[in-house]
């Protein structure tokens, strides 16, 4: 069990739940198709809305959670991570789809799409391989040096 099979999992199931603190400290989950899963840096990347509550949550609290499950096949999964919000040009159009339209009636003109990126730092999972495993895994196993370095940098000192 590696840090390879912590991607597959994640590569297998569509829709995360992400979840984020409220104004009050309440978490708060909804779903989320990922854009990309990036295993060589260890980001997910979603699309939403600046409109979205979870953007004013993020600006407050960066720490995430994200869950996956397939329940048929007994496989979960829960991500830690920081999330940041992304307006860049270039990688809303590298990553659009219109599959998105769904979502974003306007499309990729949508003066309000943004992006969501999480660095992943940790992860649990637990499947059925061989009898019920869990395994951690720290930030040291998902994501290569330069993305370790990247995450220190970003947690805020309280």
């Amino acid at each position: 069990m590696n840090a390879a099979r912590l991607w597959d999992l994640i590569d297998d199931v569509e829709v995360a739940m992400m979840t984020t603190s409220g104004p009050f400290g309440e978490l708060m989950s909804r779903p989320l198709v990922a854009a990309r899963v990036d295993h060589a840096d260890g980001t997910l990347w979603f699309f939403t809305s600046t409109q979205s509550p979870k953007v004013a949550q993020l600006q407050r609290e960066q720490h995430v959670n994200l869950a996956y499950a397939t329940p048929e096949r007994q496989i979960y999964v829960s991500v830690c991570g920081l999330a940041s919000l992304s307006r860049d040009a270039d990688a809303l159009d590298r990553l659009w789809s219109p599959a998105y339209h769904t979502w974003f009636a306007d499309g990729r003109d949508d003066p309000h799409l943004a992006l969501v990126c999480v660095r992943v730092a940790s992860a649990q999972y637990w499947s059925h391989d061989n009898g019920w495993v869990a395994t951690t895994i720290g930030a040291q196993r998902v994501l290569p040096p330069a993305a370790q370095a990247a995450i220190a940098a970003t947690i805020p000192v309280r």
